[in-house]
């Protein structure tokens, strides 16, 4: 179960970087009305983004550093 939960996040984690990227990019290059709107809008959801992506780099350190001390053992 925890490995379908963490490909859902992974998906996840890339619409909002990718869709708050996007929404910055644009209320940059193009001035409009809701610029200021588009701007936060896009800054929360990279933020969002990150917030999701820290508990996988986590998880991932975690699974670098046990496979790093089981095959540093001796058979």
């Amino acid at each position: 179960m925890a490995f379908y939960f963490l490909k859902f996040m992974i998906v996840a984690t890339f619409i909002l970087l990718g869709l708050g990227a996007f929404l910055l990019y644009d209320a940059v290059s193009q001035p409009s009305n809701s610029q200021g709107l588009e701007v936060i809008g896009g800054a929360v959801l990279v933020a969002l983004g990150l917030i999701t992506l820290y508990p996988q780099g986590q998880l991932a350190i975690r699974w670098l550093r046990e496979v790093l001390t089981h095959s540093s053992r001796s058979l």
